[in-house]
């Protein structure tokens, strides 16, 4: 635990540090993208304190911090929020979610905005500096939820784990869960190869119940530093029921029950 925090700390810096070398102009220009394409007509950007919101979406938004340039608190979810979108999702899976959003978010009612990538196009990568950026100075604030979070149980169905990676994780981590799904190309690092037993940030040396909640963090909220996403949606039941399968892809994960 004392390690992954500190790798946590690590990468909050680098974020940090890499978004004070983005020119203050490239994020006004993302934010204006995203005012011209009325993402504010879907997608909040205010994490209500107090509310299932802080579990969700990312901390608590500071309303004077929103009231200091555009106001793009908004007033309707058809889409998740995204005031902490820079700390929850990679830039590599936002630039995918924007050209073919059904490729990563199976049912998803978002269009595509595959336009503003075309030709010469600079709006969409404007458009990704903008979401990288928002949300990264509460990263402490996040991780820590994320840290602190167990589901109430990790006893799963493996049945039920395997229709839920059919359906949300074998576009990037393949049909049999080698790491080499069809939008995997398009990730570095790579999606995680399941079939050799030990996972990125799971390691095998770790106890077989701290290994099987550390994958279900990692499911539940993505890991930084990669572009695997988080599943916030989903129950603590579906979340174990994905971890007990996950652990049936290797011979040596199977005893890991």
């Amino acid at each position: 635990m004392k390690t992954m925090l500190i790798l946590a700390s690590l990468l909050i810096a680098a974020a940090v540090w890499s978004l004070s070398l983005a020119t203050v102009e490239k994020t006004v220009a993302g934010e204006e993208v995203y005012i011209a394409e009325g993402c504010i007509h879907c997608h909040s950007q205010y994490s209500r304190p107090g509310s299932l919101d802080t579990f969700t979406y990312g901390p608590a938004t500071d309303p004077d911090e929103e009231t200091e340039g555009a106001v793009l608190i908004g007033n309707r979810r058809q889409g998740p929020d995204l005031s902490s979108i820079g700390l929850r999702r990679s830039r590599d899976w936002n630039r995918i979610h924007l050209i073919n959003p059904q490729a990563v978010s199976p049912d998803s009612r978002m269009p595509s905005y595959k336009h503003l990538f075309e030709g010469a196009a600079v709006e969409g990568e404007a458009l990704l500096d903008y979401l990288s950026a928002l949300g990264i100075k509460r990263g402490a604030d996040w991780y820590k939820t994320v840290f602190d979070w167990e589901p109430e149980n990790l006893d799963g169905d493996e049945g039920n784990g395997a229709a839920l990676f059919s359906r949300l994780c074998q576009q990037c981590h393949g049909a049999t869960g080698g790491g080499d799904g069809e939008l995997a190309k398009h990730f570095n690092p790579a999606p995680t190869n399941f079939t050799q037993g030990t996972f990125r940030f799971v390691p095998l040396s770790l106890p077989p119940e701290n290994r099987r909640l550390q994958l279900a963090r990692i499911i539940k909220y993505g890991q930084a530093g990669t572009s695997m996403p988080g599943h916030e949606y989903l129950t603590d039941s579906q979340i174990a029921d994905l971890v007990a399968f996950v652990n049936t892809l290797s011979a040596e994960t199977k005893v890991v029950k």
